[in-house]
């Protein structure tokens, strides 16, 4: 045999003594891992199973909308000859906002009220003069229609007076003014936007698997923003239709209390409560591990961790309901869960 050929073959029966070797190595490092892991407890912290209310809701984005919202507008034609309020102002029903020249309704008024004089002065002689049989029946029922003919001119002029002021027609906040002193409004021109602030609802939609479970009444919560307190609603209104293109059904909640923080356009979080479990079986959201089938826990039994697939229903801040893996009592593993296996031994560690 050749000086090359037993290089060769030392080298190669080196190589494979180092392959064995690491092998050996491997196979008892992993050995005593696995001891160490079976017979070596994990530290976790630990919750009890409860049983409590729980409410299920469902999120939506509103739309918050003013029940009462109009363009005010004078019913008579005239120039404008006083503007009585500030834009932004809050004011109450019938205060006056508007008031037009109405030198020409007074003297229209003052003319009919001659005439309506006239016309009972004359309906009176008529009368003595029927019972005398010195006139004619017609000529008295004539004088009476006249005098009624005159009462309702009168009652028109101070109606069209009256008109020549414009009041509030409910209580809310003023927009902007859209006209100006002096100016010659026409019958029914727009003046100024009124919004009642005070009486709003939210609008929103649903979708329509949670139709049979929607009902008036219903508890609403509206969100203005981050951060803000929820002011409390109820449904007042369920479409009595689907609509084709969302699948969703549209719903307005009145709102019941406000202290100004809502404004008509504003967008909402809404928070609706379709149904209430008074004994729910609930666990921490923390104790929830995700995997590929769906939501497990691992609970306690034995001092062993038992991995326990679970289905979850409701939440609420900091827990979850459990419809089904899980009953009162059992307790469940809160933090540490990423040490653990199925099986594996736990130390309860009490929270700080």
């Amino acid at each position: 045999m050749s000086k090359n050929t037993k290089l060769i073959v030392s080298i190669s029966v080196l190589v494979l003594i180092i392959i064995g070797c690491g092998y050996w190595y491997g196979q008892q490092s992993k050995s005593a891992m696995t001891q160490q892991l079976t017979t070596k407890p994990v530290l976790v912290t630990v919750a009890n199973v409860q049983v409590k209310p729980v409410a299920f809701t469902i999120d939506a984005v509103g739309t918050v909308v003013a029940k009462q919202t109009v363009l005010v507008s004078s019913e008579v034609p005239g120039q404008i000859l006083t503007i009585l309020f500030k834009q932004g102002q809050h004011i109450k029903k019938g205060t006056p906002l508007i008031h037009l020249d109405d030198a020409s309704l007074r003297a229209q008024l003052q003319s009919d009220q001659a005439d309506l004089t006239l016309s009972e002065l004359n309906y009176k002689r008529m009368q003595r003069l029927i019972k005398t049989g010195a006139t004619a029946k017609q000529s008295v029922d004539q004088a009476r229609a006249t005098l009624e003919e005159k009462q309702a001119a009168v009652a028109m002029d101070k109606a069209n007076l009256a008109k020549a002021t414009v009041m509030a027609p409910f209580t809310g906040i003023l927009g902007e003014r859209l006209v100006d002193l002096g100016e010659y409004i026409t019958a029914g021109q727009a003046l100024v936007r009124l919004v009642a602030t005070n009486n709003l609802r939210v609008d929103f939609q649903v979708a329509e698997r949670y139709l049979p479970e929607l009902s008036l009444g219903q508890a609403v919560r509206v969100i203005p923003g981050a951060h803000q307190q929820a002011i409390q609603a109820k449904v007042t209104f369920i479409a009595p239709d689907v609509n084709i293109s969302s699948r969703s059904v549209a719903v307005q909640a009145s709102i019941t209390q406000t202290n100004g923080e809502l404004r008509p356009g504003q967008f909402v979080d809404v928070k609706q409560t379709l149904r209430q479990n008074d004994n729910a079986v609930v666990v921490p959201e923390e104790s929830l591990v995700a995997t590929i089938g769906g939501a497990m826990v691992y609970k306690i039994v034995d001092g062993k961790a038992v991995a326990v697939p679970v289905k979850v229903g409701a939440r609420e801040v900091g827990v979850v309901q459990i419809l089904k893996g899980l009953q009162k009592g059992d307790v469940v593993v809160t933090t540490g869960q990423q040490k653990l296996r199925d099986g594996a031994k736990i130390k309860e560690i009490k929270n700080p």
